[in-house]
């Protein structure tokens, strides 16, 4: 029988250059560091869920269509803006209209799958690290996917990314259990969520999945063909491919069934045109960097250690240690440099392996250099004073509570003690107190941040004014000169968007009927008029922009309402008194 199990032990205390005192044996935790880590971790991620309106272009999309979903009663129909939205398939959509139904339809409700797929995206991580390395390896792995700047900015927001992560990694997990023990049930859990994964973004993510796969098991047969041919036989794959196919692919039967033509234009621009069309000649050097690029922030504040490590371990060869964080990473990284269409969320399936990637560096590799060693010194302080920076500077500029000056001491205090005390290595003390700087700042941006801004962003004013006014929901909202992506959850109604409206256009809007509209605060309103609102709405660009949005906001404290223009609501009951 061929011998199947051909990967280093990376867990002997031959390959293992570092011990520490406080682990019985090799890569042991005790169950209460693991507990108060994951304990911690929970506490942060419901921090302020509530803190801020629908935010982003994405979370409006699907914070629309579940309201829509719910006020029609069916949840096969996807609108959004009451106009079919097909763009992605529907599983995100059924989580948030479920827990909405459980909970009420609010902002924290429909954020609420988001909050729990991210733990059990932790969850899994650690998982990995433990059944690939050890506790060790998973403790600081889940610490470093719990923290990383784009997983924690996005868990705090309704849209596909955060799920896709969830059952991505689920996928691989099981897989790799799956590959251990050869257990029906295991592969069985690999397939099933195979295709949850694949119904929460589209089908490419089959391929992607499936060259994942099929390379581990290659390097896993040392590319030996019988063996390869008798490992992927144990894989039962014969049962489990048609039940990834028929969870991933029932929606897209159905709105095929139900759309047609329309299904299948929206299919090829929003699917197999972003996923397979080669990048343009032109740029190519900066679709080549583009992810790369994405990564030194989207995982600060491991970037820096990660890089180090990766360009370590595949220079020397050791990535051989770490077959599937290696292949799950350059899949990926390879795919989307592909692929035409790039955005910063595409890569955060990649997190998973980066994370696995900087742990097992942290314990297992030791500099041989001088130079190599003050490098891995700088990508553990420089991010940490980066965060407290950061931290810092929030609540000075933004005269954010005095409690959030002693959160900062205090986790001084707490690093110095870590320092001194149990964790008295360096690599794993660097991880720990870029782990509690990263926190903190998340904790201050989402309970301090985002409730200060919120005055320029009037959503929940506007739907208060409207539900006040008894406006029925048929009367649909103009806006002039633009279209915003949250005024249709807010406002309870169509919001027209076939054409820019120009003030003339509105106020010849349906001469004989009511005319519901946000105008520009500088028009002359009409005696017939009722003016419900006036305030600011952001003008340059996305909300979602985050980081441009916050100095912007920051402008408008200030004083300086450049980035702002003023808007009124203005409602005529109908008459054909204009």
């Amino acid at each position: 029988m061929p011998v199947l199990n051909t990967l280093p032990d990376t867990s002997s205390r031959s390959y293992c250059r570092w011990t520490s005192p406080y682990r019985k044996e090799e890569g042991w935790l005790p169950p209460w560091v693991i507990g108060l880590t994951f304990l911690l971790i929970v506490v942060l991620y419901f921090a302020g869920l509530q803190a801020n309106s629908i935010w982003t272009t994405h979370e409006s999309y699907y914070a629309v269509a579940v309201r829509e979903m719910l006020a029609a009663g069916d949840w096969l129909k996807i609108t959004f803006n009451e106009e079919p939205r097909l763009n992605k398939p529907p599983l995100t959509y059924w989580l948030m209209a479920a827990s909405a139904s459980l909970f009420g339809l609010q902002e924290w409700s429909l954020r609420l799958p988001m909050v729990l797929f991210s733990i059990g995206t932790i969850a899994c991580v650690y998982g990995l690290g433990k059944l690939l390395f050890n506790q060790w390896t998973g403790w600081l792995a889940m610490i470093m996917m719990a923290v990383s700047l784009q997983f924690v900015w996005l868990k705090h927001y309704a849209s596909p990314e955060i799920p896709l992560a969830f059952f991505f990694t689920l996928t691989l997990y099981w897989f790799l259990r799956g590959t251990q023990t050869g257990k029906w049930k295991h592969w069985m859990g690999a397939y099933i969520a195979c295709g949850l994964t694949v119904l929460t973004k589209g089908y490419p993510y089959y391929l992607i999945i499936g060259a994942i796969g099929v390379w581990y098991l290659l390097i896993r047969s040392q590319f030996r063909w019988s063996v390869f041919r008798y490992t992927l036989r144990k894989t039962y794959w014969f049962a489990g491919v048609p039940v990834a196919l028929l969870i991933g692919m029932s929606w897209m039967v159905y709105a095929y069934l139900e759309y047609q033509d329309v299904f299948l234009e929206t299919l090829q621009f929003e699917t197999t045109q972003r996923a397979f069309s080669r990048s343009n000649q032109e740029g190519w050097l900066r679709n080549l960097f583009y992810y790369p690029e994405v990564i030194s922030w989207s995982f600060f504040p491991f970037s820096l250690i990660f890089f180090l490590v990766f360009g370590h371990y595949l220079w020397s060869g050791k990535w051989k240690a770490l077959p599937m964080p290696t292949v799950w990473l350059l899949v990926m990284l390879l795919v989307f440099t592909l692929a035409q269409g790039k955005l910063p969320v595409y890569i955060l399936q990649a997190h998973p392996p980066m994370a696995l990637v900087a742990a097992h560096g942290i314990l297992y590799y030791t500099p041989a250099t001088r130079w190599a060693k003050r490098l891995l010194q700088i990508s553990l302080y420089l991010p940490f004073l980066m965060s407290l920076v950061a931290s810092l500077a929030m609540v000075l500029l933004f005269q954010l509570s005095a409690w959030f000056y002693l959160l900062i001491l205090l986790t001084l205090v707490v690093i110095l003690l870590l320092r001194q005390q149990k964790f008295n290595n360096l690599k794993s003390w660097g991880v720990l107190s870029n782990g509690w700087a990263m926190g903190l700042m998340a904790w201050i941006m989402f309970t301090g941040l985002y409730p200060t801004i919120e005055q320029f962003r009037p959503y929940r004013a506007l739907e208060k004014v409207v539900s006040q006014s008894n406006i029925a929901p048929a009367v649909p909202l103009l806006m002039e000169e633009r279209f915003n992506h949250n005024l249709p959850y807010y406002m309870k109604r169509k919001v027209m968007r076939d054409r820019l409206y120009s003030w003339e256009d509105i106020l010849a809007f349906q001469p004989e009927g009511p005319t519901l509209a946000l105008v520009l605060a500088h028009h002359q309103v009409p005696q017939h008029y009722q003016v419900l609102w006036k305030g600011y709405l952001y003008k340059r660009g996305a909300e979602s922009h985050g980081f441009l949005f916050i100095i912007r906001s920051w402008h408008a404290l200030q004083g300086n309402l450049h980035y702002f223009t003023q808007y009124q609501l203005i409602y005529h009951p109908g008459s054909s008194l204009r």
